[in-house]
């Protein structure tokens, strides 16, 4: 969130993606392909032009006939053939203007309503998507992953976007994948594609991924294994202090106790006492830790605890933190 801010500030109509969910990538193999990862970022992006367009309803008009070929293929493909549900979940992953952001507040389901009226208009004009067909059989295939981006970006480019960040989080969020060797797996196919991570227009980078990943030492060994380009692709490691997380911990249960309760021992019977400090050492400084442990211990309480107990015992406590650890860990 604090990157978002940051780019964003820097380049107010960049079009940020969150690629966040890796399910539907790792439901069909755990070493996904380059283009399984384009194609998804290509359905989040669809999205994001889409919400452009609706900010801008005028844009379209001056957007040339092959453009917007381009536009209705990127809408056929990528946006139509999504079922509504997927659409809705798409669409909370992406960053909106005033317009579409005061429509999502009335519900998701209407600002996919109201999408579906935008896109309509390329039905309404009979704009055909435009094809790459081979020409003759035994031809070389033309639609690749990184030709299918260039032409997203040539109808990004033509709808005033300066440039298209792919945020990439949570991997090891996604089912069965916690350990270094799987985290690498489910995002090797970015990794160690040069032309992605450097897609460029003449000299100027219009295309940026970030990609976020836990287990950093692990995971910087997995890379030079696999001959990753360091002297290329800017790598940082960003650790967190045991005073950062406590701030944090105690300003998520301010937030959520209208500043009631600012430490978690707080909420713990007297036998319990010192937990707030346990979370803090267990969670090897790590947040997703912290406060997947905290969560379990709620959790646990509230599905065993007695009707009347109003603070947390050392048996959902300890319960709790074992199931954070393996569910985040591992």
């Amino acid at each position: 969130m604090v990157l978002e801010r940051e780019i964003l500030a820097r380049s107010p109509n960049a079009l940020l993606l969150r690629y966040l969910d890796l399910t539907p990538t790792l439901a069909i193999s755990p070493q996904p392909t380059l283009a399984s990862h384009v194609d998804e970022i290509l359905k989040l992006g669809t999205i994001g032009l889409i919400g452009r367009w609706f900010e801008a309803e005028d844009i379209y008009k001056a957007l040339s006939a092959p453009v917007k070929q381009d536009l209705a293929w990127l809408v056929d493909t990528y946006y139509d053939r999504l079922p509504p549900q997927v659409k809705d979940q798409y669409a909370q992953l992406t960053i909106f203007g005033p317009r579409a952001t005061a429509l999502f507040k009335q519900g998701v389901r209407g600002a996919v309503e109201a999408y579906n009226a935008t896109v309509a208009v390329l039905r309404l004009e009979k704009i055909e998507p435009s094809s790459w067909a081979s020409e003759a059989p035994g031809a070389i295939a033309q639609d690749t992953p990184f030709l299918r981006l260039q032409r997203f970006w040539g109808v990004a480019a033509a709808l005033g976007v300066p440039s298209v960040w792919v945020l990439v989080d949570k991997v090891d969020e996604a089912p069965g994948i916690q350990s270094a060797e799987a985290i690498f797996k489910a995002v090797s196919a970015i990794l160690l594609t040069q032309n992605l991570l450097e897609f460029s227009v003449g000299t100027k980078q219009v295309l940026c991924l970030k990609v976020f990943l836990t287990r950093p030492t692990e995971i910087q060994e997995q890379l030079r294994l696999a001959g990753f380009r360091k002297d290329r692709v800017k790598t940082e490691e960003i650790r967190w202090a045991r005073k950062d997380l406590n701030a944090a911990l105690s300003r998520r249960l301010g937030h959520f106790s209208g500043r009631t309760v600012l430490n978690f021992d707080d909420i713990c019977v007297p036998l319990a006492r010192g937990t707030h400090d346990k979370l803090l050492d267990k969670c090897d400084l790590r947040p997703r830790t912290l406060f997947r442990m905290a969560h379990e211990i709620l959790a646990e309480f509230d599905l065993t605890s007695d009707f009347a107990a109003e603070k947390l015992d050392p048996q959902s406590i300890d319960r709790g933190i074992e199931r954070g650890l393996k569910a985040v860990v591992g």
